[in-house]
């Protein structure tokens, strides 16, 4: 297998920026959970990729600006916003840096939200906040990296505080994957989005042994 380019899935970010356009056309953007996962069940969609790290604040921004009642240009500008910053976390980061991309995701889009900018003072410290929670909530079920385990996480971390800071209507979901049998370093029972009948089965199968 020869070594990946760095644009063999670039064209994702304009797809994902395409699929939550379209969701907000159909009024279908209350799960940030659920929009996520459409986006990732999209053919052909890497299973790890800095994609990811515009998918969380594309679906959050979609969602949340939905509930606002903005026009549609607001999200389009939002989102132009996002793919140019959540572009400049590179790939890896989670490992190299010690900040995956996808909490990051969250500060990127707390800080669109709120217009938030590093002179701010309590936006700032909301911002960084965001970040630092789906950090520390990803680090509770440790490595190796899974795009689709941090992406679900950081939105559920991100959630609870946009509807009580925000006053936004939104909602995060609790997903089953189906992406684990294509990923060789899942956690399988240590994650919280395996399946259920996963878990069960694999129980069963330890108890006869």
């Amino acid at each position: 297998m020869g070594t990946m380019a760095a644009s063999d899935f670039d064209e994702y970010y304009d797809k994902i920026t395409e699929y939550c356009l379209k969701a907000w056309d159909s009024d279908s953007v209350e799960d940030v959970v659920e929009l996520a996962t459409g986006v990732m069940d999209m053919p052909g969609h890497p299973l790890h990729y800095p994609t990811h790290h515009y998918l969380v604040p594309a679906v959050m921004l979609t969602a949340a600006r939905k509930d606002q009642g903005h026009e549609r240009e607001v999200l389009e500008r939002d989102l132009a916003e996002a793919l140019e910053r959540a572009r400049n976390v590179p790939g890896g980061s989670c490992g190299f840096q010690g900040a995956c991309g996808a909490a990051v995701g969250t500060g990127i889009f707390w800080s669109i939200i709120t217009d938030t900018a590093p002179v701010s003072e309590e936006n700032w410290a909301d911002t960084n906040r965001a970040t630092g929670k789906a950090l520390l909530t990803m680090a509770e079920y440790g490595g190796p990296r899974c795009c689709k385990r941090c992406s679900w996480l950081a939105l559920q971390s991100v959630v609870p505080d946009a509807k009580k800071k925000l006053r936004l209507h939104i909602h995060a979901g609790d997903p089953q994957c189906n992406f684990y049998e294509d990923n060789k370093e899942c956690l399988e029972e240590r994650c919280p989005f395996y399946p259920e009948d996963k878990v069960d089965k694999n129980n069963d199968d330890s108890a006869q042994k």
